[in-house]
């Protein structure tokens, strides 16, 4: 009998670049696309204010890595709870880890001290990750 696997990210499927009006941000799209293709930046940071988009395009960048067979995860850290901040550990197998809402965790030492431990790892060129928050990774966006 076949296992059934867990589906560990949890993206909005129905978003992608194509539904995404660019406007003057079309250069913006053109790097999370290569980078979702493994192709560009080792790190996007994305900020800006609320409803601007940034968690389509970070939906929209794991539509388009995982359509190419590459192995995504999305979090949204908005449900961090203190204690699960594990959920990182390992996370630099994956070909694209898209992060969003990184303000969210702001103060909680635990999720502070493996999201640094975490970008500290060593890495091999082809691995992507993408992070979408504030002006740093523990400050709270304005």
């Amino acid at each position: 009998m076949a296992e059934q696997l867990i589906v560990n990210f949890e993206f909005l499927a129905h978003q992608s670049f194509a539904s995404f009006f660019a406007g003057n941000n079309e250069e913006i799209v053109n790097h999370l696309r290569a980078s979702a293709e493994g192709l560009d930046s080792f790190l996007i940071y994305l900020w800006g204010a609320e409803g601007l988009g940034k968690t389509h395009l970070l939906s929209a960048s794991c539509k388009h890595a995982h359509g190419l067979k590459r192995s995504v995860f999305y979090l949204d850290l908005m449900q961090a709870k203190a204690d699960n901040a594990g959920l990182l550990i390992g996370l630099d197998t994956y070909d694209l880890v898209c992060l969003d809402n990184i303000h969210a965790i702001a103060g909680m030492l635990n999720w502070e001290h493996e999201l640094f431990h975490f970008f500290n790892l060593p890495r091999h060129d082809k691995q992507r990750f993408n992070r979408c928050g504030g002006l740093s990774p523990f400050a709270v966006k304005a």
